[in-house]
């Protein structure tokens, strides 16, 4: 019995941290402001603190303003999944596909030459230089179009409906 009530327990902890950071990075990255230049990413006011800063300028950084807030939805699907007690099984396929699509949406942000401090993130600029320098300006749009596509069919298959 004593077990099973500290699985219970461990799980709700789980789940209650999770939601917090979720509240959290949202909060960080709805009020993110950019810091002044050459100063450090938590020198910029944030509700969040520096920390809420630091973590906000990273998101954005790393994927773009639109596309950070991805984690934050992840979390608070994880943070209800742990709470419910419910298979984390299926959570993982879609949290894999959720960050599949992102990161290929950011990619196709790059490859539009779209703003990399807002939309693209570096991680989609980057992706976006390795496509147009091995495929070129038109094959990049042609193959990060086709795995885009590809990807929301298997989506699709995998749950997500909103999709299909």
């Amino acid at each position: 019995m004593a077990s099973s009530t500290t699985h219970n327990r461990q799980r709700q902890t789980l789940a209650v941290l999770l939601a917090a950071f979720a509240v959290l990075a949202a909060a960080s990255l709805i009020t993110f402001q950019r810091p002044l230049p050459f100063a450090a990413p938590w020198s910029a006011p944030n509700a969040c603190g520096p920390l809420g800063a630091a973590l906000a300028f990273s998101l954005v950084w790393l994927m773009g303003h639109p596309a950070a807030f991805a984690l934050p939805l992840l979390c608070a699907a994880w943070a209800w999944n742990r709470w419910r007690d419910n298979p984390a099984g299926n959570l993982v396929q879609k949290t894999l596909v959720a960050l599949l699509l992102t990161g290929e949406v950011c990619v196709m942000a790059g490859l539009a030459h779209l703003s990399q401090d807002f939309w693209s993130g570096a991680a989609g600029s980057a992706g976006a230089l390795v496509l147009r320098s091995a495929l070129g300006a038109v094959g990049s749009w042609i193959v990060a179009g086709a795995l885009l596509l590809v990807s929301l069919l298997w989506a699709s298959e995998l749950g997500f409906h909103w999709v299909g």
